[in-house]
């Protein structure tokens, strides 16, 4: 799959529009409307959410001690 993103990368930005739009409408086609938004919105914000929480280990830590009894990760 990481070989697959890497390709996506090295493509020309007409390509990357190409692809995207293609992906966007098979997503439609295939799902609908508002499952295809709802799709969207929890990429969006787990991507979102994960990048906040993974980019620091410390933060990482500390959320987990939170949740769970701490020191059990350290």
């Amino acid at each position: 799959m990481k070989r697959l993103f890497d390709e996506f990368r090295e493509m020309s930005p007409q390509y990357k529009g190409a692809v995207t739009g293609f992906t966007i409408a098979l997503l439609l086609a295939v799902f609908g409307f508002l499952k295809f938004i709802l799709i969207v919105v929890f990429s969006i914000s787990g991507y979102y959410i994960g990048k906040k929480i993974f980019a620091n280990k410390e933060a990482l830590k500390e959320f987990l001690d939170r949740i769970l009894p701490p020191g059990r990760f350290r």
